[in-house]
């Protein structure tokens, strides 16, 4: 399986927690803990998936950057 996923969470051990299940299922993980990061990096990889935590530091998980 070659999917990858984005996962944008703030608080660390949710973040690790996410990253280890999704890893052991055999996709690929991209990790942020802020949104911006992420946004830049979809600049390079589109990703299959998006887990997006709404209540991020940076900007709201709800908030449309298009």
């Amino acid at each position: 399986m070659n999917k990858s996923i984005f996962v944008i969470e703030d608080e660390t051990d949710m973040l690790e927690l996410l990253a280890f299940i999704l890893t052991r299922e055999g996709y690929k993980v991209f990790k942020f803990k802020k949104a911006d990061d992420a946004l830049k990096k979809m600049e390079f990889i589109m990703p299959d998936l998006v887990l997006l935590d709404v209540m991020l530091p940076d900007m709201s998980g709800l908030e449309n950057k298009g």
